[in-house]
């Protein structure tokens, strides 16, 4: 049915739209550290802006036309735990520029360069996240998928009748990193595939939506 190209597939909400999208007949490009062998993909550490450019290139030459690009990559935990429950100027600075880039500032390299490579009436969607207790003690994530939130307001406004940019923010999602950090939330969570569907929706056009509008998704449900 069509190409997308899904940042941080390996994983979470990434691996939910990956599935959803290979069940329903698309050709699927992962980019993530870690790919999975049937995956097809390019593996990549985003926090590593100095890669980003060449790959995006690489991706749009090879995989023309591209029909959907999803930015799912983001960085709330890592090996030392999750990236919560600390002030600010306990986050060290390498947690903080990695966030950042993986979050927002890849994205921004990647749709750039991929755009050109777009099929008319394409689109890019970016995951963000509700945030309903705000960014304090997580303030590097928060900070990060709200830059992307005002990035993908302003490129649906630079890219008018080229591509349809929209925003999808999820609430508490039952990612198995979810269920590893916070056990004891997970009954109230919505299921990652409840958040790919939207996602797919988006992609094929049943799901109507303006270019620069942002999403919820809670209880599975657009709200």
């Amino acid at each position: 049915m069509g190409t997308v190209v899904i940042t941080g597939l390996s994983s979470g909400i990434g691996q939910a739209v990956r599935d959803y999208f290979v069940q329903n007949g698309w050709r699927v490009i992962g980019v993530s550290r870690h790919i999975p062998l049937e995956q097809e993909g390019y593996e990549a550490d985003l926090s590593m802006l100095e890669s980003v450019e060449p790959l995006a290139t690489r991706i749009g030459e090879e995989c023309k036309p591209i029909d959907a690009f999803i930015h799912i990559a983001g960085v709330w935990h890592d090996e030392s735990g999750v990236l919560a429950g600390k002030k600010f100027h306990e986050f060290s600075t390498k947690q903080i520029i990695n966030t950042m880039n993986v979050g927002v500032t890849s994205a921004m390299i990647l749709s750039a360069r991929l755009i050109p490579f777009m099929n008319q009436n394409s689109k890019m969607i970016f995951i963000s996240g509700t945030f309903q207790d705000g960014g304090a003690n997580w303030l590097p994530y928060f900070t990060s998928k709200k830059s992307l939130e005002v990035f993908l307001k302003g490129l649906s406004e630079d890219e008018t009748g080229n591509v349809k940019v929209i925003g999808v923010s999820p609430a508490d999602t039952a990612t198995e990193s979810y269920k590893k950090f916070y056990p004891e939330q997970v009954s109230q969570a919505q299921s990652p595939e409840s958040v790919a569907k939207v996602c797919f929706d988006l992609a094929i056009d049943q799901l109507p939506a303006e270019s620069g509008v942002i999403l919820e998704v809670r209880d599975g449900r657009v709200i």
